[in-house]
């Protein structure tokens, strides 16, 4: 046991509960000398999505690149932290290599919501094919399918969550 392990679990538990007020002290703590603190400041802050307090953080001359790195991080792993980050892009609050870290992740983002929201950020050229409103069983059958991909979007929880209803190979309901 480190000196460290219980200012840790205290900050753990102030994220978990998201206790009134908190969220100032805890951002603090990322001047701390310990990473394992900052990690669990970072982490606590996330949780508590009080963007009040994680706004000038994240904008903050003093605080590093690898810090403000870990929050896009840990935000962009939500939804609303996904559209809060997309707010600071579009309103040019964040960094550029930050805004870049962030639509990577959204990009990627289980939620074909989020996805969507940063389908901007793609050239146009590179961007999924979609139906449209409008479509031919021909034109679907013509593309060329991928099997893991489409393992992957079958057992993906989220918008297309086909393996709620659907069994394929032993896996789904």
């Amino acid at each position: 046991m480190t000196a460290a392990d219980p200012q840790i679990a205290a900050i753990q538990v102030a994220g978990r509960l998201s206790l009134p007020g908190s969220s100032q002290p805890i951002a603090k703590l990322l001047g701390s000398p310990i990473a394992e603190v900052q990690t669990a400041a970072v982490k606590a802050l996330v949780l508590q999505r009080d963007t009040n307090v994680i706004n000038p953080l994240l904008t903050m001359p003093g605080l590093s690149a690898a810090l403000k790195g870990q929050l896009v991080e840990g935000l962009a792993q939500s939804t609303d932290g996904a559209v809060f980050l997309l707010r600071l892009i579009d309103t040019k609050k964040l960094d550029p290599a930050l805004s870049r870290q962030a639509i990577a992740l959204a990009i990627e983002h289980p939620d074909t919501n989020v996805r969507l929201l940063f389908e901007k950020f793609i050239p146009e050229n590179q961007r999924p094919k979609t139906l449209g409103q409008e479509f031919k069983a021909a034109d679907i059958l013509a593309l060329k399918g991928d099997a893991v991909r489409g393992e992957s979007v079958f057992l993906r929880s989220g918008t297309a969550a086909c393996n709620k209803c659907h069994r394929v190979k032993g896996q789904g309901g």
